[in-house]
């Protein structure tokens, strides 16, 4: 797809979600941009040209000729200006009469010299032009340090440019978002876009999976101090968070919160289970989609009885409404059915399970269990080179008594050992 034809698709996306094109100073801008996807974004940087050229074609040419104001229309400017209008296109259109033109007319010009001449401050769409900034090494190694902590985009780019009043949309936010995608594409999601979903990328890094633990289940980890025991739970969910199902099934929702909520549940019931088995691993995704199911269904049955309330008596669209809302009410106690069975299966499960281990933590499984972790075998290794040493100092302790209690005894160095 070339460029031209990424601009036409582009079009027709922001007509589908409802979007406005506007042209700000070397930006085309999409509003609200609180609905924009990020996907939209990046691909609007790829046709910026083409893009401008389709939405804006015919462009106002400011005329040469002067219009200087009347005295009538300074003391109307005044006027109303006084009386709360402050917007530029408004007094120009009033002062003027004209509904036609706006404050990049000649006559716009006109009313603005008046009012920067008295002082007045007005209110505009048009933004002056601004330099294209460049990214140093420096400040990009700063970007990905800071994405990493879990730091939004508009986040990380007051951090880069501290002395800049930064928002959403700006030249510094999508150079923070265009050189985060670049460069780190699994940290590219901002927590803050809209419902509008991208692909889900599945964290890589343990301090990003704490940060998640710590949000979720309301503990307190520190990434760079964790024991053997948690960091084995965060090595576990890391890998679970990126099993192909579990990705599949993120991608699948449409809205955000459905996902976001996937996730939360998924890692609120696994966090600290690393002994999961793979058939565990799908019953537990299973029940946190019927969670997310049940959520989904307990906001349709709402709304229907909240139409079904407003409704007068209409004879068969009422019996007919009434069945559908049985139906939905149905599907609702079902999925919660559904949910208490594999509830009630994993807990006995594992429970279970967990009844026929041994607990007895000097037996030899334990033993060898231990002695397969890096850390434990290593203080193994330390206790027992620690042991051997006192030994030996008690060998030589022996061995410096006189010889003929040394007999008697009949110890020797060796045997000791």
């Amino acid at each position: 797809m070339d460029n031209k034809q990424l601009a036409q698709s582009i079009i027709h996306q922001a007509k589908e979600l409802g979007l406005t094109f506007r042209n700000d100073g070397n930006w085309t801008v999409i509003e609200p941009g609180s609905k924009v996807p990020s996907q939209m974004l990046l691909d609007m940087q790829k046709c910026e040209k083409e893009l401008s050229q389709m939405l804006f074609q015919k462009k106002m040419v400011a005329s040469k000729e002067k219009f200087p104001l009347s005295d009538a229309q300074k003391a109307l400017i005044l006027e109303k200006y006084q009386g709360g209008v402050q917007d530029m296109n408004m007094l120009t259109q009033l002062a003027w009469e004209d509904p036609s033109i706006d404050g990049r007319h000649a006559k716009g010009r006109a009313v603005k010299k008046f009012l920067v001449e008295n002082e007045l401050k007005y209110k505009t769409l048009h933004h002056e032009v601004v330099e294209r900034i460049e990214l140093t090494p420096e400040q990009g190694q700063i970007i990905l340090a800071e994405a990493r902590k879990g730091k939004t985009h508009l986040e990380v780019a007051k951090v880069v440019w501290p002395d800049k009043d930064i928002k959403k949309l700006s030249q510094e936010w999508r150079m923070v978002l265009n050189y985060i995608t670049a460069h780190a594409p699994e940290i590219s999601l901002d927590k803050t876009e809209n419902d509008n979903t991208t692909s889900y990328f599945s964290p890589k890094e343990a301090v990003r999976v704490v940060k998640k633990i710590n949000e979720v289940v309301g503990v307190n980890l520190d990434p760079e101090k964790l024991s053997p025991k948690y960091k084995q739970y965060v090595d576990k969910l890391t890998n679970n968070l990126g099993n192909m199902r579990f990705v599949r099934i993120c991608n699948s929702y449409a809205a955000r919160k459905d996902r976001d909520l996937f996730e939360f549940q998924f890692i609120l019931a696994t966090w600290d289970k690393p002994d999961l088995s793979a058939e565990e691993l799908n019953l537990y995704m299973n029940l946190c989609r019927d969670i997310v199911t049940m959520e989904c269904l307990a906001c349709h049955v709402n709304r229907l009885n909240q139409f079904f309330d407003s409704m007068e008596d209409a004879g068969e669209l009422t019996q007919r409404f009434s069945e559908t809302l049985k139906a939905k009410t149905s599907e609702y106690g079902d999925c919660q059915k559904r949910i208490s069975d594999v509830t009630k299966k994993l807990q006995g499960d594992r429970s279970e399970k967990l009844k026929n281990q041994k607990k007895d933590d000097t037996n030899f499984i334990s033993i060898v269990q231990m002695a397969q972790d890096e850390n434990e075998r290593k203080n193994m290794l330390r206790l027992a080179e620690l042991q051997r040493a006192a030994i030996s100092e008690e060998a030589k302790r022996l061995e410096s008594m006189e010889e003929w209690k040394c007999r008697i005894l009949g110890i020797s160095k060796e045997d000791v050992i």
